[in-house]
């Protein structure tokens, strides 16, 4: 794998226009919006937000596991993953690792194979639409190659005690909820 510096955000953004799409970067409890064209690529989709997040003096990625060792933030563009909801209607369910392969088997099934495979590596290919949601994580470190295996099905094949998860953190009403009455808990009787 090269390593490839990351270009100045200055180099790498433009301004919205009416045909670009915003996508919701999520991980851990941050949220990164990226305006960006449906047609643009995953490789420089990745490339706009390593540099964006270098733009704004991020380090390191935070994670859930071990609060007290960030990891941290890739210097390569290459060694970032996408991931999509499994189920759009239900966050609950998880991330599947966002690979052209996938996006090519799950993009709209009455396209032909020539534009399939034209627009795999693309918001509009993966099926992405405004306001969509990716997970992002800094890829693990390991000789072996993390390139995803994909069965005949088109189905990504994960093993499970080898699978990093996904660090997204979704907030939630009853977190609220519990907050606030800690803090009526604190407080006291009035």
């Amino acid at each position: 794998m090269a390593t490839t510096s990351v270009p100045s955000i200055d180099n790498v953004s433009t301004l919205p226009q009416p045909s670009h799409i915003t996508l919701l970067l999520r991980h851990h409890k941050s949220t990164t919006l990226l305006s960006v064209s449906p047609s643009q690529s995953f490789e420089s989709i990745k490339t706009l937000l390593l540099s964006a997040l270098k733009a704004r003096n991020i380090a390191s990625l935070r994670n859930s596991s071990d609060p007290a060792n960030p990891t941290p933030l890739p210097s390569s563009p290459d060694d970032l993953d996408f991931g999509v909801l499994s189920d759009k209607k239900d966050h609950s369910k998880g991330w599947t690792l966002l690979t052209p392969d996938l996006t090519a088997s799950s993009s709209a099934k009455k396209k032909s194979a020539s534009s399939k495979a034209a627009d795999a590596d693309t918001p509009s290919g993966a099926g992405l639409v405004d306001g969509s949601w990716l997970a992002y994580r800094a890829r693990k470190s390991s000789g072996d190659g993390d390139e995803a295996k994909v069965d005949e099905n088109g189905e990504v094949d994960v093993d499970m005690a080898e699978d990093q998860g996904w660090d997204v953190v979704i907030p939630s009403f009853e977190e609220d909820e519990l907050v606030e009455d800690d803090a009526a808990a604190e407080a006291g009787p009035s």
